[in-house]
């Protein structure tokens, strides 16, 4: 008899240890059910580590930091956590299941979905570059002291690779058009991190909506819908709008020239542009010639006084 008790111990200690180490990792909350309503699109990752350790990152490829303790009770299926930043991470929760790749619990009458994230896509993204980018221009170069452009808008629409039909026809192949960001603050370190255009062709309607995407979300980050029909565009004061879709137009703006560019594809001839978005924001584009509405490169900069200043800069990662 004392074998057999002694046997179902270790089966019992052994399954209470494997639940334990089931819960370690990362876990993003994908979906929260409350009071019937079902709320998706979440990116905050919780991770339990070692010594009930309880950390979170905002996303996956963030800096995560501590934000409290837990306590697992595999045996009552008890989660409990402690924290003086958020109620989200503080309270008994029942866990309802736990495995290899989910874990859901029931906390503050909700029941919360997570996925378990491997390690490596934990890891924080290099930024582009170390250094803030900068653009030394002005909009008083655009213009002359009587208030005329320097240079004719025609002229420089002229010297422009794309026309919007032409990006249209090329990017309704393509599902995504990826990049990789990095964003800088001052006194704070870069921010990096990957978005997605996600482009949906009608056929049927004829016409192309591009939107800002986030693949980890499986969501629009703009939720209106943005479809443009390609058969107004024949209309040339229409055509005009259009110079740099899908980004932002630029008004005033000039061409400074060609230049060869190391991308995904190898070295490319990209035509670079330089002026101000609807923000007033300096703007800088690399359109890659031979691809209409794939953008090399862009750089943002919001000159303001510290602390709302700010500088991007946007390099191609992936055209799928």
């Amino acid at each position: 008899m004392k074998k057999i008790f002694f046997i179902n111990l270790i089966f019992f200690i052994v399954g209470v240890n494997a639940q334990e180490k089931a819960l370690l990792g990362n876990w993003q909350l994908t979906k929260v059910i409350d009071k019937g309503e079902i709320q998706e699109g979440f990116r905050v990752v919780f991770i339990f580590e070692k010594c009930g350790v309880l950390k979170a990152a905002r996303s996956k490829g963030e800096k995560s930091i501590q934000v409290g303790s837990y306590k697992y009770n595999s045996k009552s299926k008890i989660l409990t956590m402690k924290s003086d930043l958020d109620k989200d991470f503080r309270g008994k929760a029942e866990v309802l299941k736990l495995n290899d790749s989910t874990l859901v619990y029931f906390k503050n009458l909700a029941e919360m979905t997570f996925l378990r994230v491997p390690d490596e896509e934990m890891k924080p993204l290099e930024p582009v570059i170390k250094s803030k980018p900068e653009l030394n221009f002005r909009e008083e170069d655009f213009w002359n002291e009587n208030g005329e452009a320097k240079q004719s808008v025609e002229e420089q629409i002229a010297k422009l690779p794309w026309k919007f039909i032409e990006i249209a026809n090329y990017l309704k192949h393509y599902k995504d058009v990826i990049y990789t960001v990095s964003s800088y603050k001052e006194n704070r370190s870069p921010n990096t991190f990957i978005v997605s255009e996600r482009i949906t062709f009608n056929k049927k309607e004829n016409s192309i909506d591009v939107r800002d995407y986030s693949i980890s979300n499986k969501d629009y980050i703009e939720m209106t819908t943005n479809e443009v029909p390609l058969e107004i565009m024949s209309a040339l004061d229409v055509e005009e709008q259009f110079h740099f879709y899908p980004s932002d137009e630029l008004a005033p703006f000039r061409v400074v020239g060609v230049e060869k560019v190391d991308t995904i594809f190898g070295e490319l001839d990209c035509t670079v542009v330089e002026g101000f978005d609807r923000y007033s924001n300096k703007t800088k584009y690399w359109l890659i010639n031979e691809k209409p509405g794939v953008f090399a490169k862009i750089i943002v900069i919001k000159t303001l006084e510290s602390p709302f200043g700010f500088a991007s800069i946007k390099v191609l990662k992936e055209l799928k």
